[in-house]
């Protein structure tokens, strides 16, 4: 499946459809690192700004509790809070 998912992303880097399978793929094989960084690409392209704030919140929690990256993960809280204070 990675092999479709990365072609169609090339085609479309902004495929909604793909690049939440990619999340699950991801999730599933428990690369974190990798979902932690698609997390936070998607936040970036995200046009809603609730779901910009989800995504960024994921990723976050990734970075902390999966990878022990606390600054990391509080970096992006940081951004979330500054974009979005209430």
């Amino acid at each position: 499946a990675l092999p479709y998912l990365n072609r169609a992303l090339q085609l479309d880097p902004a495929h909604e459809p793909a690049l939440e399978a990619l999340t699950e793929l991801y999730r599933e094989a428990q690369s974190w690192s990798e979902l932690a960084q698609l997390l936070l690409h998607r936040a970036e392209a995200a046009t809603n700004p609730a779901r910009r704030r989800d995504l960024h919140a994921e990723a976050a929690s990734v970075l902390h509790h999966k990878l022990g990256d606390l600054a990391g993960a509080a970096q992006i809280f940081e951004q979330i809070f500054a974009d979005d204070p209430a």
